[in-house]
């Protein structure tokens, strides 16, 4: 077992690594970074700091299990549960003959459990400086909520936002960047994001399918493709670590490292081009529409209107579009479009078949 204990500013901020880290060759690296300094880091954990103590042992146990094989568990010092989670992992070493403490990750050795904990920032301390390392961090973290040392009971609460601005304003530089316990705050998005909310089940619909016809015989134990799971698998793929903390069997199952493998197996270039218009939009909490513009190809001006899906009733929603002039809607995927020319004698009809996030361009023309 690796313990760590790194002073963070930011509570859900976990294992912050401004390290180079590089992918394996090995399929089972797909989950795994290899740092500078040689020890290879899970990108899949499992939170326990706000479960409840009695809770950890049976969590512990069951997410150490090879069908999760969870290899990070993430805590805090405030939780007051370092101790139990000690207790929890010697009993399962002893109860399964297992290794987890001090595997090597050789052929004859299990890859080694992480452990990392977290304590607040206290001046009281001789090795710490909590001003020093609030003026440290980099300011997209800084502008995600107020400094823990002065306001501890505001600090985390919109800490997870730092990861909006690390994936926008920061993309090159993924492979170096933290693991986040974002779900709650971008999954609670989707009434903000309904488009971008569907693309997700889209693509869990299709995965779960893949994933259920691939060994039909075995769908009990078969990994899961759930809306969260997607979410948490593309961020792993995206080199993000991940730290999600569950209670209930059936959400440890959708967290688990086998199930964000077997998602992230199947994420060809066509849904992985979908998630990153989709999760985004999710991040932030909007809207996401369709664009469909239109190019007026005739000699004369023209109107465009919108049929309504229900009635068919035609309504103007542009103003006269002049020869070579562009005009540019939000809409929907499968609505309709029907342009005029000023004396309506030419009518032109247009099915939007972009989906949501893309662009698509009509002519107008005889």
């Amino acid at each position: 077992m690796v313990l760590s204990t790194p002073t963070l500013l930011l509570p859900f901020l976990l294992l912050l690594a401004r390290v180079y880290s590089t992918y394996g060759d090995d399929d089972d690296d797909l989950l795994t970074y290899k740092l500078n300094n040689g020890i290879h880091i899970p990108l899949v954990g499992m939170g326990v700091g706000n479960l409840q103590h009695e809770l950890i042992p049976q969590v512990v146990s069951a997410n150490l299990m090879p069908s999760q094989d969870i290899r990070l568990i993430d805590t805090a010092h405030n939780s007051h549960n370092e101790q139990i989670l000690g207790q929890a992992v010697a009993s399962f070493d002893a109860a399964s003959r297992a290794q987890t403490r001090g595997g090597g990750g050789s052929s004859d050795k299990p890859p080694p459990l992480h452990v990392v904990t977290k304590v607040w920032c206290n001046d009281e301390l001789e090795w710490m400086n909590c001003e020093e390392e609030e003026n440290n961090l980099p300011q997209f973290v800084k502008d995600a909520g107020p400094p823990p040392h002065l306001d501890k009971q505001n600090a985390w609460k919109d800490s997870w936002r730092a990861l909006e601005e690390l994936y926008n304003e920061h993309a090159a530089e993924r492979h170096r960047s933290a693991g986040v316990e974002v779900m709650f705050g971008i999954i609670q998005r989707r009434q903000d994001s309904p488009s971008a909310f569907h693309i997700l089940s889209t693509v869990s619909r299709e995965l779960t399918e893949t994933i259920q016809s691939s060994n039909p015989d075995n769908v009990a134990t078969q990994p899961i493709a759930t809306e969260a799971t997607i979410m948490l698998a593309y961020l792993v793929h995206s080199n993000i670590g991940i730290i999600p903390r569950a209670a209930a069997t059936a959400h440890q199952h959708e967290n688990s490292p086998s199930s964000i493998k077997a998602v992230i197996q199947h994420l060809t270039p066509d849904r992985i081009e979908k998630l990153e218009r989709a999760i985004p939009a999710l991040m932030k909490g909007e809207k996401l529409y369709t664009s469909v513009s239109f190019v007026n190809a005739l000699e004369g001006a023209i109107l465009i209107h919108w049929m309504h899906p229900d009635t068919n009733e035609e309504v103007v929603v542009s103003d006269l579009i002049h020869p070579g002039s562009v005009e540019v809607q939000q809409t929907h995927p499968g609505h309709i479009f029907v342009a005029y020319d000023a004396e309506r004698k030419i009518r032109k009809e247009f099915v939007v078949g972009a989906g949501y996030g893309e662009e698509q361009q009509f002519r107008v023309e005889l």
